[in-house]
Order: structure tokens, then sequence, then C-alpha cells
């Protein structure tokens, strides 16, 4: 008779099961390795790889006519396949056309490479119509679907084209879940197309502080300065801070503006200081490297963001980490992230007298100006480094993966 042997040796004979790594397939408009969208879809995957999954790395490219497999711009093998644009300028019909045409043939090689992948779950950054594809080959495949929306992709859900308008909403309306990187913006989403609301969650950006020398070498040659980092362009209200500086310059004669940053209206802003009478004081870098970036934010006295609008606001981050005194505007997510009178000062946006106004109890506080800058760096390291923003997205994946499991 055969003796049955004990279960401890029983469970030897028994090959122990590798826990599987989920594959994210995560994909971005943009293969390249600047810009504000790029900056949190790199760490982001970084972290995921970190947190338990596969990142694999998916880029719509025009070039090739199917899926192509190469070293991306920052080096990480990656799949590029060539999506119909569902947005040719001036031509809404035939970028319609084109998509339904192609649909079958798209769906297939789409369908094809998540199976070979085993992919478990799709996210997706900056809402665009070519997404519409791995939306619906996602829900062919049971695969959860998630976008990532990051501020300037949401204006066209509302106010594009109409044929564009629905195929975004469409998209949203395929959508598993839909992240958004504050709880305003999370508000003009829901706004927007209101049938999605309950899908919607917020999940902060973060910063990789890892990337921050304590001590950069301090700017010579500017000092004393008021900083600004931000584009040339309209949204960040450049034109009102310096209506706003005008009023400042007389009262503190040694005090220079410093604006980094490029952009369309670059030209524009010089031609405006010139005209108020303030040229002198106030100096145009344009684009700068981001060591010299560091050490700008380390010497300045006081940053100020004028901003019409920002759905996050991740240069606040910057110089929280410096525990600089901070000045912005009330608008989108920086309230979020400055709370009014503890970690810096909230101005109305467009209005150079109250921004001057703001900048000016700054400026006259140096006591007040320290106390901010400790509270803004402490709440830098509690809430929005990148432990804090992968911990939600590894969170919201896991619960996704398992529920479909």
């Amino acid at each position: 008779m055969a003796v049955k042997p004990p279960k401890s040796e029983m469970a030897k004979k028994i090959p122990a099961t590798e826990p599987i790594t989920p594959a994210i397939l995560m994909a971005s408009p943009w293969d390249q390795t600047i810009g504000g969208v790029v900056y949190v879809f790199r760490h982001l995957t970084a972290s995921m790889a970190c947190s338990g999954f596969e990142p694999v790395f998916f880029f719509p490219d025009y070039r090739y006519g199917r899926v192509t497999e190469k070293d991306n711009a920052w080096g990480a093998p990656s799949h590029y396949f060539k999506l119909p644009d569902l947005d040719i300028p001036g031509k809404p019909l035939r970028s319609i056309l084109a998509g339904i045409l192609l649909l079958p043939t798209t769906l297939i090689a789409l369908t094809g490479l998540l199976r070979r992948k085993r992919i478990a779950l799709i996210n997706c950054h900056f809402l665009m119509g070519h997404y519409l594809y791995l939306a619906l080959a996602a829900r062919i495949l049971g695969i959860p679907f998630v976008i990532s929306v990051h501020g300037a992709d949401v204006p066209p859900i509302s106010g594009g084209r109409s044929s564009y308008r629905l195929v975004l909403k469409l998209i949203l309306r395929l959508s598993t879940r839909i992240v958004a990187c504050s709880e305003s913006l999370s508000a003009d989403v829901a706004q927007a197309y209101p049938p999605v609301r309950d899908r919607i969650e917020s999940v902060p950006n973060g910063m990789d502080l890892a990337e921050f020398r304590e001590d950069p070498p301090l700017e010579t040659g500017l000092e004393p300065y008021i900083l600004t980092v931000a584009l040339q362009v309209e949204k960040k209200g450049i034109d009102v801070l310096l209506r706003a500086f005008r009023n400042l310059a007389k009262d503190y004669p040694r005090h220079r503006l410093v604006l980094a940053g490029y952009g369309p209206l670059l030209e524009n802003h010089k031609e405006l200081a010139e005209s108020l009478g303030i040229a002198d004081r106030v100096v145009f870098l344009g684009g700068v490297e981001r060591d010299r970036i560091q050490s700008l934010f380390a010497g300045c006295d006081l940053f100020v963001l004028p901003s019409r609008q920002e759905p996050f606001g991740i240069v606040l981050l910057e110089a929280s980490f410096y525990r600089r005194a901070i000045v912005a505007t009330r608008v989108g997510g920086i309230p979020e992230i400055i709370r009014d009178g503890k970690t810096g000062l909230l101005a109305t946006a467009e209005d150079p007298e109250d921004l001057a106004r703001k900048m000016r109890t700054a400026l006259d506080d140096p006591e007040m100006r320290a106390r901010m800058g400790d509270a803004a760096h402490d709440r830098l390291h509690a809430a929005f480094s990148w432990k804090a923003c992968s911990t939600l997205y590894a969170e919201l994946f896991n619960s996704l993966i398992d529920r479909k499991s």
C-alpha cells in the first residue's frame, strides 16, 4: 500500500507560480524629451515600472503603415503605428471618411499588438482624436482604457469643430476612467461632457525631487530679482505681470524682473516693456537650460506666476522646492497647490493692480516670505512628490485590473 507523503513534501513537488507582472500600454502623442506632458509621461512610466507594472510605450507615428518597433527619444523600446488622422485642418469630412475606411485594418493591427504584448490596461496621455482606435480596440478585448487629460486638450471638447468634438466625446464615453491633474480640470471635463462625470478622478502631477540640487550655484549679476518661468504665450499673462511691475518699479529701484521662457509673444512682450518704460529693469532670458533654472529659483526674492489659465502649474512645485515665496493667480489648479496666505499669495487674474499689491505685500515682509517658502516646501514633499503621484496611479491601475480579472 502506497504511503501518502506529508503535505510539506507534496508542496515541494508543486512548482511555485511566479506573480504575473501586468503590462500597461502607455501612449503619448509626442516622442520627445521636453514639454510638460512629456515630463509627466516619462516619470509616470518610470514609476510604474517600480510599482510592479511593465510599461509598453506606444506613439502614433505618421511615417509608418503598420506597427514598427524602435527605441524612443530617451532610449526605451517602443511601438509606433500610423493611426488615421481624424482632424485634418480644413477637411473634416475627409478626416471622418478616412477614419471609417481605415477602421477595420487599424483595429486588426492594434488588437494583434495588444494580444501579443498581453496588455492588461491602456493609459493614453493628452486627449487626441487618434486615441479612438485604441479605445475601440480596448473595448473589443475587454481591456480597461484610461485617458489622462492635462489641460490644453480639454477646451476642444466643448469648443472645437463639431465632427472632431464628437470624436473626443466618444473617446471619453469609451474610457473606463478619466484622470485629470487637478480638481479644477476634473470640473472642466465634467462640464464639457456631463455623462462621464462619475468616471473622472483627480491625480495631481508630481515632481521628481531627486532631480533638483539642494544648493545650486546662485545666479550673479541679476540680484535682487523677481522671477517668472513661463512660456511667452497669451495664457501665461506675462503682459499683466509687466504692467504690475511698472507699478512697483519706482518703489523697489534695485529689483529686476527676470523672465525665463521662450514663445511666440516674446518680441511683443519686449515691446510692451519698452512702451511701459521698464525695459531697463526687465531681463528676458528666453529658453534656459534646466541647471540654470534651478540657480534662478534658488536666488530670487519672489516667484510670480500671473497665468490667465493653468490646469496645474508644476513650475510652482519647483519654486516650492527652493523655499521661494510665491505670488500666483487664482485660476485653474493653482489654488490646489498654493494655499492663500500660508504657502503663497493669490491674486486676481487679469488684474495688474491686485497682482502688484500681492507682490508688494511679499516684498515688504521678509519674515513672511521665509515662512511661506518653508510651508510650500513642506507641502511639496507631503503631497506632490512622484511617490505620491505614482502611488495614486498604481492604486487606480490595480483596482481596474483586479476588477477585470
